[in-house]
């Protein structure tokens, strides 16, 4: 919607215009209408939505560009600023710990489950025999609602039944809901780290152009027992995520999500 004199309201009245488009850009940053990463129309379309010049537009850009609330990349335009999240990789990993301990806002969304046999893959990861029940989820993973990950689980049926219930009654935590299923601590075993371009769908979900590469992480957690219980894919927004790789635990495992 065009910025016009008889819509800007008492506090706009007098405001230069592209101050006035300054602040309805960070509106539309601060609603979600336009997320972390994602590329903002360019100067002609902002200067018909807003009825007014492109040097205009040009200057209310380069004041948020100032300001670190969106930035210009030479030949692929100008995007939404997000600060990257440090991702700690180590003996015990959490993705919920890993955004507490850097003050973001954790929130998990299962999408999707069944119950199937698995793949000689999974179950290779998993020890178990080929054909042997797994439960497997889609969940999507997010700060503060700008989408960060996407991950396929996969857990064995017979000790993970009641993982999907379990899982909603920890809101969105894997840790909690594995604690509620008997595992009250568990370590990394194994973890591969690569990168491609989404799918058209992880690309939807995670709200990013398909022409942006993800990071996709491939791992498998064991018990202290050191019997496996989750296998796991997961595809990562790359621009949204720093990968940081250490022996310790950083701390992980002592913090219990809530």
């Amino acid at each position: 919607m065009a910025v016009k004199e008889d819509q800007v309201s008492p506090i706009e009245e007098g405001m230069p215009l592209w101050r006035r488009i300054e602040r309805a850009l960070l509106d539309d940053i601060a609603a979600g209408r336009i997320v972390a990463g994602e590329k903002i129309h360019n100067e002609i379309e902002l200067a018909d939505r807003f009825s007014a010049h492109r040097h205009t537009v040009r200057r209310a850009v380069a004041s948020l560009v100032q300001k670190g609330a969106l930035r210009i990349e030479r030949g692929r335009g100008t995007f939404v600023h997000h600060d990257p999240i440090d991702y700690v990789i180590g003996r015990r990993t959490r993705f919920e710990e890993n955004l507490l301990r850097q003050n973001r806002n954790h929130r998990g969304k299962m999408l999707w489950f069944a119950e199937t046999s698995a793949a000689p893959p999974v179950a290779a990861a998993l020890a178990i025999r080929e054909g042997t029940k797994v439960l497997v989820a889609d969940t999507i993973n997010s700060d503060n609602d700008i989408p960060i990950s996407l991950a396929r689980l996969f857990l064995p049926a017979k000790r993970f039944h009641g993982f999907p219930e379990a899982y909603e009654e920890a809101k969105g935590s894997v840790t909690a809901a594995l604690n509620i299923c008997g595992v009250p601590d568990f370590v990394r075993h194994f973890t591969r780290i690569s990168t491609r371009l989404p799918t058209v769908d992880d690309a939807k979900l995670l709200r990013q152009p398909t022409s942006l590469p993800i990071l996709q992480i491939e791992s498998i957690e064991a018990d202290l027992k050191g019997v496996p219980i989750k296998y796991a894919t997961a595809r990562y927004a790359g621009e949204r995520v720093n990968l940081v790789l250490t022996t310790q635990d950083e701390g992980a495992g002592t913090r219990r999500a809530r």
